[in-house]
């Protein structure tokens, strides 16, 4: 009687099983084609095969920023975390705030070791994008942009995606930004009006050169013009035309390896060696000759005091909107600007500033999602920006939002550009309203460099690039316009360069651009 017992139980258990399993597969038969359950359609599931979906698996994403860490990044990152709980479940951000000074050499170990991470920020300046791309250290995401981050692939014009594909494929998520080039002139408004200057009758540099004259004759203080970065070489050559349509293929020594953007043939040339740098470089010894340009430019290692304290009338930068205001708030002294050139997207376009999702991510999929929400959710991209509000930061405006610091803010990382799309980001107490709009439609509606696409292989050359990099940099002396003897001292340039192997980086810049265009 016990034994009928067992297998009366060991029956009634058997038939108990067969029944669950059949009633799996009727429920994965009325499932519907795209894998979900039907008529659950925008609908959460609780179900065994829902929950062993990547993006529905409790995962700690780390992405790696070159910002030094506030003091209440931690903070901040609870509160982000908060707001993860609701707009992606299941998902908590590491905010791994790097000093800048060591995050190259850092990520260098870190890819060098295959160590895990989830998102990198890099750039083509900085912990170099194309480079650590060639190193398998970033992964493909075309598919990843496609299916997660629809919003952030329509907020931006195809040709920033294209710009950030190398050999064809996309590898990086570009954060939006200005990216067309238009160079101009800044001027002191105060100075501007005492000599009659109008910068709308200003064409080109030398129609400057009355208004110089009036500033030596009766401002002593005051230096007429900047010739640019102190350790980098003249903006000048930005708003000469014969020189600003000449653009360098990025990887290369800067202005070796150059492509006329106005004509499609992509020669390349070496502008060094063209007669216009010769007469470039009159041009500017002339200026500093009439005394336009601080006679002291040779030693002049830092001018970042000199702007501070007003001694500058007039510069040259790139002439973006809404720039002369925000210029103005942060220098305490009223700009107007006219821009002189054209604006271009260069070649790099959206490569100064990605996030990239690394090849040793255990979850790419919950990255790109993330990198959705920071690009598309403005309460979570500002909490990033800016941290908390009336402890980080307060609103002196709504409609649209102005924001400032609040004083001895411990939270204050002023690099929006670094995290995502900046036309997401609140204003800041001087920048001026409207300047999103206007950016996005400068971007939309500039020229395009006809090599935006092209993707230098540095590899074959890359003795050759070190070594003219470091004969370019001794020699930006000359576009200072303090060298009396320049015309020798051009010849000597020259010369280095040949033996530094400059000729050597032009043929192969040209045969990589040559197999390029038989691809388009």
């Amino acid at each position: 009687m016990r034994m009928i017992k067992k297998i009366v139980g060991f029956s009634l258990v058997s038939l108990l099983i067969l029944s669950l399993l059949l009633s799996g597969c009727a429920k994965k038969e009325a499932s519907t084609d795209n894998g979900k359950p039907a008529g659950s359609e925008g609908t959460p599931s609780s179900t065994g095969s829902d929950v062993a979906k990547p993006e529905n698996q409790p995962v700690t994403l780390t992405w790696y920023q070159p910002i030094s860490p506030p003091p209440d990044l931690q903070m901040v990152e609870d509160e982000l975390n908060k707001q993860l709980k609701e707009k992606l479940p299941n998902t908590t951000l590491k905010l791994e705030f790097i000093d800048p000074g060591s995050y190259v050499d850092k990520m260098n170990m870190m890819m060098s070791a295959q160590q895990e991470m989830d998102i990198v920020w890099t750039s083509n300046w900085s912990n170099p994008y194309v480079p650590n791309v060639m190193k398998g250290a970033y992964k493909a995401i075309d598919d990843l942009v496609d299916k997660y981050m629809p919003k952030t692939k329509a907020a931006m014009p195809q040709y920033v995606w294209d710009s950030v594909k190398v050999n064809g494929k996309i590898y990086g998520v570009p954060n939006y930004q200005i990216i067309a080039t238009p160079w101009g002139i800044r001027v002191v408004k105060e100075l501007m009006d005492k000599y009659g200057l109008d910068v709308d009758n200003v064409k080109k540099l030398e129609d400057l050169e009355p208004f110089f004259e009036k500033l030596k004759a009766n401002e002593p203080g005051i230096y007429p013009i900047s010739v640019g970065t102190s350790k980098g070489g003249n903006n000048f050559r930005q708003v000469i035309p014969e020189l600003a349509k000449y653009e360098t293929i990025a990887g290369a020594p800067e202005f070796v390896a150059c492509v006329d953007r106005t004509n499609n043939d992509l020669k390349v040339v070496n502008e060094y060696k063209l007669p216009e740098y010769k007469e470039f470089l009159a041009f500017v010894r002339d200026w500093y000759e009439k005394g336009y340009i601080r006679q002291d430019i040779a030693s002049v290692t830092d001018e970042s005091a000199d702007v501070r304290n007003h001694k500058y009338a007039v510069f040259v930068p790139v002439v973006k909107p809404g720039g002369a205001v925000e210029m103005s708030s942060k220098d305490g002294i009223e700009y107007v600007e006219k821009i002189l050139t054209e604006p271009w997207v260069p070649q790099a376009g959206g490569q100064p500033t990605i996030n990239a999702i690394s090849s040793t991510s255990k979850n790419p999929e919950r990255a790109a999602m993330l990198l959705e929400l920071v690009n598309t959710d403005k309460e979570f991209f500002n909490t990033l920006c800016f941290g908390i509000e009336n402890v980080h930061y307060k609103k002196i405006q709504d409609n649209p939002v102005i924001v400032e610091p609040v004083p001895d803010s411990k939270y204050n990382p002023g690099v929006d550009w670094r995290f995502g799309n900046v036309f997401n980001a609140y204003y800041r107490k001087g920048q001026q309203p409207g300047t999103w709009e206007e950016t996005d439609k400068l971007n939309r509606e500039a020229k395009v460099s006809p090599m935006l696409g092209f993707t230098l292989n540095p590899d074959p050359i890359k003795n050759e690039i070190a070594a003219v990099t470091s004969v370019v940099n001794e020699y930006r002396i000359l576009e200072k316009g303090a060298i009396d003897d320049w015309e020798a001292k051009l010849a000597e340039f020259q010369a280095k360069l040949d033996t530094a192997g400059a000729e050597r980086i032009v043929q192969e810049v040209q045969r990589q651009l040559d197999e390029w265009k038989k691809t388009k």
